[in-house]
């Protein structure tokens, strides 16, 4: 059987910035991979609508979870909870590849889904835990973007310290952050 990749973005894709002509289009019609994207619904370019689940051979295999303004940790960490590690589970990938923006960052000045650096590294760690549960731990971080300079760096090295088993030095109080809508949100997951 030809390899099987499992790709989940989390930046342009799981994160403010719905999937751009790029990974989205590239799968849009291949079955051999599983594309989701998170992301924050409504703002440019305007794709990534819930609707869109591929096409042709490819169809179911494209999963995209635009989500509210605002939706905050508790969303982020229950979309991969409740939709993309069952998705990797029953797809089975011998990789999984992630698109690793961090634009969804509540200080990045393009988008507002107000995640923390701990955020990140929670996602990681649950991904470190489900690539070694399903393809014997093959996981790839690609770095995609976020434009908050000085939380930029802060975010990777909070995923790189996931990887490595280490606990995040995210301090922020996420109860400074504004309140997500809960129920926009659980329409969305």
């Amino acid at each position: 059987r030809r390899g099987r990749v499992g790709s989940w973005g989390w930046g342009s894709g799981f994160s403010s910035f719905p999937p751009l002509a790029g990974t989205n289009d590239i799968f849009h019609a291949d079955a051999s991979v599983l594309y989701v994207s998170t992301h924050q619904g409504g703002i440019f370019p305007y794709t990534g609508k819930a609707g869109d689940v591929g096409s042709g051979d490819g169809e179911g295999a494209t999963i995209n979870l635009p989500l509210p303004a605002d939706a905050g940790n508790a969303a982020l960490l229950a979309a991969f909870d409740g939709v993309v590690e069952p998705a990797l589970t029953r797809f089975r990938p011998d990789i999984i590849i992630v698109s690793a923006g961090y634009d969804a960052h509540w200080s990045d000045p393009l988008a507002s889904l107000q995640a923390t650096t701990a955020t990140f590294h929670a996602l990681a760690s649950r991904l470190v835990a489900t690539a070694d549960a399903l393809c014997a731990g093959r996981l790839v971080f690609l770095l995609e973007g976020g434009y908050s300079p000085r939380h930029l760096g802060e975010n990777v090295a909070d995923t790189v310290r996931a990887v490595l088993g280490i606990p995040s030095t995210d301090r922020y109080n996420p109860a400074l952050l504004r309140d997500p809508p809960t129920d926009k949100v659980r329409a969305a997951i």
